[in-house]
């Protein structure tokens, strides 16, 4: 499977979720602002959240409504908002192509547009009438937020387990994916173990996704055809899990730790130094172990679902998430 062609059931969806948030972005007219926020908009995406929002309210039995388009509209806004800020940290200068909010402006324009962009993500959800699904989504941004932090006080720090990066991972991307599936539920009318189920499907499926992101990071570096940047954790000093288990390797975690302590090599250098090495520590093949079990969990939290066709596109998700390491 490629892309996100399981979305083609909830297309009709989807076009009204984008109609939210574009009357969002654009409600204030011709400042700059609303200029920013279009530029946000028209840089496009794979709408990954929002469209798990959609899926994960097919479970309860209220169908499609407006309240649903604004939960999965407030869902990719706030999506939205997070990149803005992660943009700025890693002074990033494009995203799917285009120029960034900070690269065209500039890093106190980004930080008051990610602001701005939270602001009225919460202001949708409130809309809804729904207090807890304001509890959810304050939970999840501040679990980001912690995690980011975490991230960021662990740049070059040679003394890292598993379980640290987990944890930045959990806060900084599953979390956030766990809530949209268990908003989803809920403002369709789902009960609550249903909500929760999806919420654990989310969870796995999103620790999965960046397990398998932070390998591709590594493993497509010597791919001159991946079309995307690649080693950016490693040339920020943020390790990550193939990393992290050849630091602790006994055969040769003293190898890497005094190859990175000499700090002699270049970026480029030291990735293509990196991806030649890790492979023979077996820390690829570790993570990638780590990610199915992740996968296997996802799919244990459906089978506790009434067998359905979104129930099927669920685990196909799973597999799309799963396959990417391969």
């Amino acid at each position: 499977m490629r892309g996100i062609s399981f979305f083609e059931t909830i297309q009709e969806e989807l076009v009204r979720v984008e109609e939210a948030i574009r009357g969002t972005l654009r409600a204030d007219g011709e400042s700059l602002a609303s200029r920013i926020c279009i530029h946000l908009q028209e840089a496009g995406g794979k709408r990954l959240r929002p469209g798990l929002t959609l899926l994960a309210a097919q479970f309860g039995p209220k169908g499609p409504s407006d309240q649903l388009y604004r939960v999965a509209a407030a869902v990719e806004i706030t999506h939205m908002a997070t990149l803005v800020h992660d943009d700025t940290i890693d002074e990033a200068e494009t995203r799917r192509g285009i120029p960034t909010i900070n690269a065209r402006w500039d890093d106190g324009t980004a930080i008051l547009a990610g602001d701005m962009l939270f602001a009225k993500a919460v202001s949708l959800l409130a809309s809804v009438g729904q207090p807890r699904l304001l509890w959810i989504m304050a939970d999840a941004i501040g679990a980001m937020c912690q995690g980011e932090i975490q991230q960021l006080d662990r740049r070059n720090d040679l003394n890292q387990e598993e379980i640290h990066y987990l944890e930045r991972v959990e806060k900084k991307t599953a979390v956030f994916i766990a809530a949209a599936c268990q908003m989803g539920a809920l403002v369709s009318g789902a009960d609550e173990e249903t909500g929760l189920r999806l919420r654990g499907y989310g969870l796995n499926v999103g620790m999965a996704f960046q397990i398998i992101d932070d390998l591709l990071d590594l493993v497509q570096a010597s791919d001159s055809h991946s079309g995307k940047p690649v080693g950016l954790d490693l040339k920020k000093g943020v390790f990550t899990l193939p990393l992290i288990y050849a630091l602790n390797d006994n055969g040769k975690g003293d190898f890497f730790r005094t190859q990175l302590q000499k700090g002699c090599l270049n970026h480029a250098e030291l990735l293509l130094w990196a991806c030649e090495h890790l492979e023979s520590t077996g820390a690829l093949d570790r993570s990638r172990r780590l990610a199915t079990a992740y996968i296997t969990k996802a799919r244990d939290e459906l089978l506790h679902l009434p067998e359905s066709p979104v129930r099927q596109v669920l685990d196909e998700i799973a597999d799309f998430v799963q396959e990417r390491s391969f």
